[in-house]
């Protein structure tokens, strides 16, 4: 059976639950073939019926939707776009029970299931490609170099995801066998056809922001429509409004360290992460975040314990950047109510340790990870002037046969030629970074890539190109010596 390739899928939406009538309002898709070539990508903007919900994440107003096409429009176009091939997303989970919720409004099924049972999860595969990662798509992109400047445009997001799909199944040739066997049970699925018999959707929910008719659309395969994407002139037009929400806990929960967790349990703490990364402080709109839901096998004391697990790391990674600002300890004491946590243990993380309290080393060899994150951007607070990495030495290594290293920026050897100086010594060109890496090869050791800083933060010495010689022929007399 030839495998069909892959749908990479990401969702837009005006809220986190599905069963309080939060709805899609947008949907990107990136087809990608067997071996990871992109062949295209797809968006549509949708009118969800209601409110746009919280607009600071998605960047979407009524005007964005109105007039265009409701679910049911553009549901057999959407499943003409998956059907046949491997449906993938970063925490699938979210996005399949979304399409669940969505399907079932019409009477139909989607074959992905509302767990995400059926579709391919880059974020479940992270441990696996990307050891040391946290669960984040940024944290993921970043060990690779993937952009994502944009974030929170499904259309985006799906780009990236499908970028990072690529980088596994390249760095995952081996596992061929495994990856033929996705593409067999995808060619199994049954998606939903015109043919399929469906419930019109109640009155209530016709029209919504594009109001009251359909708008011109026909049913399920009316036209795709892409959001509006307008250039600014800085001298004529004004600037956005700031957003409502900080990017405080946005920047917090991309550096939270994975947990040692079930595979269930890792996705119900990354829609903890969804849920203060996208500003659900409010117990308003439904926002409390035990009302998430939970895995069926998560029962009430793990999930308290899950919670307390998830509060400390917060609480930790808080502490380790900086002392928290007055408005930033509020954010972490609002997390703390609406987890659940024990008086006791909310105070615990608004103070510091004795090891947190400890001053800084003062060799200047010794970069601690925090310091490293703290210089790069405004990260979760107050903003600090970049701070470079420092220079590695000509004298890292030896690297013994079969290292991993990767390679970053814009090499003047050229990446194709330095890969190839780098087989010939024996050595592994690994597109990402993590902690089996061994070492990194920057273009500009200061300059703060995705990669850079991974390897910052697992303590992977980075060395600039013209450096590499120094290195590869210290490890060329150490095989000789031995």
């Amino acid at each position: 059976m030839v495998h069909g390739g892959y749908a990479v899928i990401d969702v837009e939406t005006t809220g986190l639950w599905p069963g309080r009538h939060h709805r899609v309002i947008e949907i990107g898709i990136v087809h990608l073939d067997a071996h990871g070539e992109v062949e295209a990508s797809f968006e549509t903007v949708v009118d969800p019926s209601r409110d746009l919900g919280p607009i600071h994440v998605h960047g979407l107003r009524s005007a964005d939707v109105r007039g265009a096409p409701r679910f049911e429009h553009i549901v057999d176009g959407l499943c003409d776009r998956l059907r046949g091939r491997v449906a993938v997303a970063h925490n699938a989970r979210f996005e399949a029970q979304f399409l669940a919720a969505e399907f079932a409004r019409l009477g139909l099924v989607s074959p992905l299931g509302p767990d995400g049972a059926g579709a391919l999860c880059t974020m479940k595969l992270a441990p696996t490609y990307l050891p040391g990662s946290g669960r984040t798509l940024a944290d993921c992109c970043a060990a690779l170099d993937v952009d994502l400047s944009v974030a929170h445009e499904s259309l985006a997001d799906a780009t990236a995801t499908a970028r990072l799909l690529s980088a596994y199944l390249r760095m995952g040739d081996a596992q061929s066998g495994w990856w033929q066997d996705w593409g067999r049970y995808a060619a199994l699925q049954q998606w939903p056809t015109a043919e399929t018999p469906r419930t019109t959707p109640h009155p209530g929910f016709a029209g919504g922001a594009g109001g009251a008719d359909d708008g011109g659309h026909g049913p399920g395969r009316a036209a795709w429509r892409s959001r509006r994407r307008v250039a600014r002139v800085p001298e004529l037009t004004p600037a956005p409004p700031a957003p409502v929400e900080p990017r405080f806990l946005e920047r917090a929960t991309e550096l939270l360290p994975r947990l040692d967790l079930g595979r269930r349990q890792d996705q119900y703490a990354a829609m903890l992460d969804k849920a203060l990364s996208h500003g659900y402080l409010s117990t308003a709109e439904g926002g409390n975040l035990t009302t998430l839901a939970a895995p069926p096998d998560l029962d009430e004391p793990s999930r308290v314990v899950l919670h307390d697990r998830y509060f400390a790391s917060l609480g930790s990674t808080v502490w380790a950047h900086d002392v928290p600002a007055e408005d930033e300890r509020r954010q972490v004491e609002a997390v703390a109510e609406m987890l659940g946590i024990a008086p006791h243990r909310r105070g615990a993380a608004l103070v510091p340790s004795v090891l947190e309290r400890a001053p800084r080393p003062a060799d200047d060899d010794e970069l601690d990870e925090f310091e490293v994150i703290e210089g790069l951007d405004e990260s979760l607070g107050a903003a600090s002037g970049p701070r470079p990495p420092p220079h590695a030495r000509p004298d890292v290594g030896p690297l013994a046969p079969g290292a991993h290293v990767a390679l970053t920026g814009s090499l003047s050897q050229g990446r194709d030629a330095l890969a190839r100086t780098l087989e010939r010594a024996g050595l592994v060109v690994w597109p990402a970074v993590t902690t089996e890496t061994s070492l990194v090869v920057a273009a500009d050791v200061a300059c703060p890539s995705g990669k850079v800083r991974k390897a910052l933060r697992y303590g992977v010495p980075v060395v600039d190109e013209t450096q590499l010689p120094f290195v590869l022929a210290r490890s060329r007399r150490s095989r000789t010596a031995a």
